[in-house]
């Protein structure tokens, strides 16, 4: 039976070659225009909210130092933090100001890093550069994912372009590079940070593109399908599939959107209205916001969640510290109208259960996941047959993101597991299912036949 549910008497390579040769090349093409909805995604709506050298001056930063005062250097050639092992972290922040209408920044520069290694037990702490804040009660506050470049390793200068989504309540919004982890050498420089806003076809855009790959996943699915409806289950089951990809894949539950190839297509740079003063330098200062979130260093027994989750910490110990002074605030002017902040609720919640849902190192809520996909696709296609698409799901949902955000570690490997076992979990219930089915028609059909 060929890809229509006709019946066919070719030879079966032959039919698979015919196959490739009529939907590869319609695949080639949605992962395309899949890209391409991406890069052009955002559109500038308002200048740099940066001195244009940004990154050759530390006049243009508040200092937050306990450390050595040459932890911090600038040049023409850019900004140069050194972390060393055994000394304090520290950070260079600066003010964002006039965002509260603005949903989305773009933040672009060029960095390269040496010898970067993360703190041993929470790997998220490394040298790194990040936007936080504030919100109206002086609480930190921070995107879920807030992390523009982290060091880990050595890598030589390349570009970074990424965006990312503001929370509804981040008020006071800072732009802060930090000297965490255990050491490492950070370098940047042609830093920018621009407000952007998702274009108006971007919505409906993306609709259609996710109806075409409904309808090329269900054609590739029809072979595979036993019993009656066989086109409708075909494109519930790709429906399916396509939501377990959107969440596990690409784009995930992120606020963190990087560019996958080159820039995004922003359109051209907005001009500032004004320069912008530089900042004080303040030598020794309260932490910047960004040290609100390290988690206490003393070495623990749990495991890290997977999805990264923000719990603030207390603030016992900033309230000994000196009260800050603030940086010069940055100018900003927005030339179209921003787009309206969102708030979160399923990305929160199912972070808080990827915290929760740990029994030692196995992760409950990848295991729980999978299975409910596996019951969906199995039951409903009336047959294992269609087990690579859900399988390749659960593989891709490690190896994607990790490609996209850089955050490999030893725990990818318990969570791979857990996508595949509930998978099999799922898998053998259908076929244990089936097999009951199948042996309480078999006396029905022997007494009708008599």
């Amino acid at each position: 039976m060929d890809c229509c549910g006709k019946k066919s008497t070719g030879h079966p390579v032959k039919l698979i070659l015919a196959w490739s040769r009529q939907y590869g090349r319609m695949g080639y093409m949605l992962c395309f225009l899949t890209v391409l909805l991406w890069q052009c995604r955002f559109v500038r709506c308002g200048s740099n909210l940066l001195p244009d050298h940004a990154c050759e001056s530390l006049d243009h930063w508040t200092r937050h130092f306990s450390a050595k005062a040459d932890v911090a250097q600038s040049d023409t050639a850019g900004l140069v933090i050194k972390k060393r092992r055994n000394e304090p972290t520290f950070s260079l922040t600066r003010s964002l100001e006039g965002l509260e209408e603005v949903g989305y920044l773009a933040v672009t520069c060029e960095a390269s890093w040496e010898n970067a290694a993360p703190h041993p037990a929470v790997r998220w702490l490394a040298p790194r550069v990040v936007i936080a804040g504030y919100d109206d009660r002086n609480r930190f506050c921070a995107p879920l994912d807030h992390g523009v470049v982290s060091a880990h390793g050595t890598r030589d200068w390349h570009r970074v372009q990424t965006v990312m989504q503001l929370p509804r309540e981040l008020k006071k919004v800072i732009l802060s590079i930090d000297g965490f982890g255990e050491e490492g050498i950070l370098r940047l420089r042609d830093l920018r940070v621009e407000p952007v806003r998702q274009r108006v076809w971007f919505v409906p855009a993306t609709v259609i593109l996710l109806g075409a790959w409904a309808w090329y996943v269900s054609r590739m699915l029809l072979p595979q399908i036993r019993g009656q409806r066989i086109h409708l289950r075909a494109f519930v089951i790709a429906c399916g599939i396509l939501s377990g990809a959107w969440f596990f894949v690409f784009p995930q539950g992120r606020t963190l959107f990087p560019s996958l190839t080159g820039d995004f297509v922003m359109g051209s740079p907005i001009s500032a209205p004004q320069a912008v003063a530089p900042a004080p330098v303040n030598p020794t200062v309260e932490p910047s916001p960004a040290m609100a979130e390290i988690p206490p260093t003393r070495q623990t027994t749990a495991r890290q969640p997977r999805l990264r989750t923000l719990v603030p910490s207390s603030s016992t110990a900033l309230e000994k510290q000196n009260k800050p002074v603030p940086s010069s605030p940055a100018s900003t002017s927005v030339t179209t109208s921003p787009q309206q902040r969102q708030g979160w609720s399923l990305g929160l919640w199912l972070r808080d259960l990827d915290r929760k849902w740990h029994w030692k190192k196995y992760d409950f809520t990848h295991f729980i996941a999978f299975f409910g996909i596996g019951l969906f696709v199995f039951g409903l296609a009336g047959s294992g047959r269609i087990w690579p698409l859900p399988f390749g799901i659960a593989v891709l949902g490690e190896i994607v993101p990790n490609l996209i955000y850089d955050t490999w570690d030893r725990g990818d490997w318990w969570d791979l597991a857990a996508n595949l076992g509930g998978l099999q979990v799922a898998l053998g219930i259908v076929w244990w299912v089936q097999r009951i089915r199948a042996g309480m028609r078999m006396p029905d059909e022997m007494a009708v036949s008599s």
